[in-house]
């Protein structure tokens, strides 16, 4: 006759108490740094923002302070990363594709996008063939 031992039946000692009740201290200290930095970035940057720091461009020639670029920048970033994930790496070329691969790529039934990254330049399988790069050129 086996008898179960499970992890919820487990018999507590005095140390493990102590450091469970130190783990929780810690992290509630450092959600409360964390909250208390935040709160203070926010208390004495709020007065700063206005609409002439949000849509100039910083100049130390003209002397004026603004966030426009970094914001038309992330904006950028976050568009390019949307086309980016919403074309896969698709070719024309469905022989450029399978160089890719390698032709034997697993493929994501939720996507349909293959499950592996692409590098720059590989061979046809077998060693043979010419690797082509990411824009469908020739090696």
């Amino acid at each position: 006759m086996t008898t179960s031992v499970s992890i919820y039946d487990k018999k507590r000692r005095p140390g493990d108490i102590i450091l469970l009740v130190l783990i929780y201290a810690c992290a509630f200290l450092a959600v409360l740094l964390l909250v208390g930095i935040i709160g203070y970035v926010i208390y004495r940057g709020l007065p700063s923002i206005n609409w002439d720091f949000i849509s100039k461009a910083q100049s130390a020639l003209e002397g004026t302070f603004g966030i426009l670029p970094n914001i038309i920048n992330t904006i950028y970033i976050i568009v390019i990363t949307y086309k980016c994930q919403e074309g896969g790496g698709e070719t024309d070329d469905d022989s450029a594709s399978q160089n890719f691969s390698g032709g034997g790529g697993q493929w994501d039934d939720e996507s349909g996008r293959e499950k592996i990254v692409y590098h720059a330049a590989v061979g046809q399988p077998g060693g043979q063939g010419v690797g082509r790069t990411l824009s469908g050129s020739s090696v």
